[in-house]
């Protein structure tokens, strides 16, 4: 729900490693392109069903993107801690294991 009403306040849709095939995933970008005036904006290696309504379209890695991304704008990307992470997101930590849990 709560991706949905972002949605469709957006006017720039990053989609960035995904092939778009998932729905209703896939459709989350719409509206900022469609509706809202805005712009959609692909990073992935390879094609996808929306390439055609890009304002831009970059074929690459998204990690190689952002390095060169986060360097020209002179921002540091912190090294990835995953217990920093979940320290800092429980709900995030607490749903992973549940689902783990529920997996075994």
């Amino acid at each position: 729900e709560n991706s949905i009403v972002h949605s469709n306040k957006s006017d720039l849709a990053l989609v960035m490693g995904t092939s778009m095939r998932v729905s209703p995933a896939c459709n989350l970008p719409e509206p900022a392109y469609e509706k809202n005036g805005g712009k959609l904006v692909i990073i992935n290696l390879q094609k996808t069903p929306y390439d055609k309504f890009c304002a831009l379209r970059i074929w690459a890695r998204t990690d190689v993107v952002f390095e060169k991304l986060m360097r020209e704008l002179a921002l540091d990307v912190p090294e990835y801690d995953p217990l920093e992470w979940t320290r800092k997101n429980p709900s995030f930590a607490d749903s992973n294991e549940a689902s783990s849990s529920a997996d075994h």
